[in-house]
């Protein structure tokens, strides 16, 4: 639509305005001068908003994780956000030098090279990236997951999902799933024949927690439990959160720290 005016052109005329761009001049007239303003305004436009539109739904997936995964450390979407976030600068800075450069028919430097190139960057990182990210929940989860915290559920069920949450409890005590240190909330449902809609209903609804934090919950007690377990005194304090079911030291201190207000260093010494 945008270049439509270009394609009804003659082939001398398409020449010249090619010539244009190719050269950074304004093609004999001012009309595509002007012309070549707007478009690479709304260019940076779509990008950033495009952007923009896609770190919302970076952060809405991510959220959707924390229903699905007790282990999220090869799952993070921060470098995707990250990567957005500087596409949108890039798109802020072309904007400007755009601006700046206004009226100059002859500038010094060819701003357009720089922000192809730095757009072709981000295409290889973003590229190399996705390949190679591990296979997470779908768009068919995430739009399910959308369900279960939008629709409210009637009195009379919450009251049901809270019996069932005590037995879900129970099972977590004597069976201690969440030693699997990549449970999810799939396998989980299945452990205890439920569906996995009817257990993300039971965890937010009954429970007001996610996935995430209600495996991590049991985790932080049961290495709680083995630190102060005689028999344990030989492992480190990374082995037994290991044995406990997690899979990653900075995941563990940084859920331990939250949950306890302490490091898991500062915790023994406390119980010593």
């Amino acid at each position: 639509m945008i270049l439509s005016p270009f394609f009804i052109k003659s082939s001398e005329e398409k020449i010249q305005i090619l010539n244009y761009f190719t050269a950074s001049l304004s093609g004999g007239t001012d009309g595509y001068y002007y012309y070549n303003l707007i478009l690479r305004m709304i260019i940076a436009s779509i990008s950033f908003s495009y952007a923009y539109e896609s770190i919302k739904i970076v952060k809405t997936y991510s959220s959707t994780l924390l229903n699905e995964y007790s282990n999220t450390e090869r799952l993070k979407l921060n470098w995707l956000r990250t990567l957005l976030y500087s596409f949108m600068i890039l798109s802020v800075i072309f904007v400007l030098t755009t601006i700046v450069t206004f009226g100059d028919r002859y500038p010094q430097f060819d701003y357009n090279i720089y922000y192809v190139f730095f757009v072709f960057v981000f295409i290889y990182i973003l590229s190399y990236k996705t390949l190679s990210q591990p296979k997470i929940v779908t768009f068919n989860d995430l739009e399910t997951e959308k369900k279960v915290t939008s629709t409210k559920t009637p009195p009379k069920e919450v009251s049901d999902l809270s019996n069932e949450a005590e037995l879900i409890k129970e099972f977590m005590t004597t069976q201690k799933p969440y030693l699997n240190g990549e449970l999810t909330a799939t396998e989980l449902a299945e452990q205890l024949q439920l569906s996995r809609h009817r257990l993300s209903l039971i965890l937010n609804e009954a429970l007001d927690q996610n996935f995430y934090d209600f495996i991590n919950q049991y985790r932080v007690e049961e290495f709680m439990n083995r630190v102060n377990s005689p028999e344990n005194d030989h492992l480190t304090l990374l082995g037994i959160a290991f044995d406990a079911g997690f899979n990653s030291k900075t995941t563990f201190n940084t859920i331990f720290k939250k949950a306890t207000g302490l490091t898991p260093s500062q915790y023994k010494k406390n119980i010593q």
